[in-house]
Parts: structure tokens; sequence; C-alpha cells
């Protein structure tokens, strides 16, 4: 948990880049809670973008449904989310991603298809990648559409027949 946080604070970074550089207004909303919590407000603070960061804290499945519909873009600065939910489930809102290139996340955020892979840490990629899309939002609905082209092939129903073609070319 606490190195997803050092990744959280990462994003803060990129974050206030992309305030600096973006031609548009950006909010970011961090969804979770940790032990990090206070020291990643205080990063805000200092920084001098606390206004700019929604911080929720814990949150129920109900409302990370809810919370996947109000944003834009989806950012997982974290290598410790390899195949995450969460990602399917912004994906599956139309959202197109930002993510860390580790484990299987290529599967899901498929670079300059549905979003952009970063390297781990590096706040100059991740910066990059989010205020391209924030400031175009034709990409963003491209790469939005995108999202739920994929996600579709993690539905169940696409699993289970995709599971059932392997069992038969194996019988």
């Amino acid at each position: 948990r606490l190195d997803a946080e050092k990744h959280v604070s990462k994003l803060i970074e990129a974050f206030n880049d992309v305030l600096i550089l973006a031609d548009v207004p950006v909010h970011l909303l961090l969804v979770g809670f940790g032990t990090e919590e206070d020291r990643l407000k205080n990063q805000a603070y200092e920084l001098g973008i606390d206004k700019r960061i929604t911080f929720t804290g814990r949150v129920t499945d109900e409302e990370i449904v809810e919370l996947q519909k109000v944003g834009d873009v989806f950012c997982m600065p974290s290598p410790a989310e390899l195949q995450c939910i969460s990602a399917l489930e912004a994906m599956a809102s139309g959202k197109p991603v930002v993510a860390v290139d580790a484990g299987a996340v290529y599967e899901l955020c498929q670079n300059k298809r549905n979003g952009f892979l970063c390297e781990k840490d590096n706040v100059a990629e991740i910066t990059l990648a989010l205020k391209t899309l924030v400031e175009d939002p034709k990409l963003r609905k491209q790469f939005g559409k995108e999202s739920l082209a994929i996600a579709k092939t993690h539905d169940i129903a696409h699993t289970l027949k995709s599971f059932e073609k392997i069992y038969q070319e194996v019988m």
C-alpha cells in the first residue's frame, strides 16, 4: 500500500506540471484511502494545488461506479495494480487510460490505442500523457471508444466463448 501511495505522489507531481502547462482547467480526483493520505494532502498543499485536488478517502463499490462517470481520463500510476479492475471499470465507462507499463496492464491500456503507457515513476511521461488527453477532446473521445471496445473483450460472455473455443480446439 505504501508503494502505491509513493506512485500517487508522482501523479500529484505530474498533475502540478499539467496545471502549469495545459491550456485548459483541470481537477484531480484521487479515489481511495491509505496510510499516507495526510502526507499526500500536505504535498498538494505545499505545491499550492490543494484546491485543485479532491481526496475522496474510502468509497463503496457503488460510489466507485458513479465516480467513474465523473472524470475525463483515468490514471493508474502504480505498477502494484497489475491487472486492475478499476482500469477496466473506467474503460467500461468510456475513459481513456494513462497507466504504468508493468505486468499485464498493456492488455487493458494499449499504448496510443485507448491511452498511454508510461514508465514507472516517470513524471514527465505521465505529465505529457495527461496534458495530451486533457487538451484534446477528440483524442479523448477516440481513445474512450477504444477503451469500451477493449473492455467488452473482458466481458464474462466473451470470455466464456473464448474458453469454449479453446476447449473445443484442445479436444
